[in-house]
């Protein structure tokens, strides 16, 4: 039986004034699994993240979550069950914050998320 991700990207591509900012990005994130996406100012970090929760779509392939493309979702239900924190070494950080380096993202899924609830 194929894994069923929380969150994929299937050859996904995504174009800002004719430049090219993600080429054809694909990677599974299992539910429950963290990921972190490491990169320099401009790399595609955030357009990546914001394809998750339906602030911008793909020029070309797919980003699925829960086994649904994010086109098809329900925009405010999709985005209810996700959260994303971004944050650099100027901030302070608390009990409820990531402190991290400079230019990292960091992707949680929250479990109840996948409980096809949708």
């Amino acid at each position: 039986m194929p894994t069923q991700f929380a969150v994929e990207f299937r050859e996904v591509t995504y174009r800002a004034g004719g430049k090219p900012i993600l080429d054809q990005l694909s990677f599974g994130v299992e539910p429950g699994e963290t990921l972190v996406l490491l990169g320099r100012s401009g790399s595609g970090k955030t357009t990546a993240l914001k394809m998750v929760n339906g602030l911008l779509f793909p020029s070309g392939g797919q980003v699925l979550v829960d086994g649904k493309p994010t086109v098809e979702w329900d925009l405010i239900r999709l985005r209810r069950g996700i959260g994303y924190v971004s944050a650099s070494l100027r901030g302070t950080g608390s009990a409820d914050t990531y402190l991290v380096a400079p230019q990292i993202v960091e992707l949680k899924l929250q479990a109840k998320f996948l409980c096809n609830s949708h």
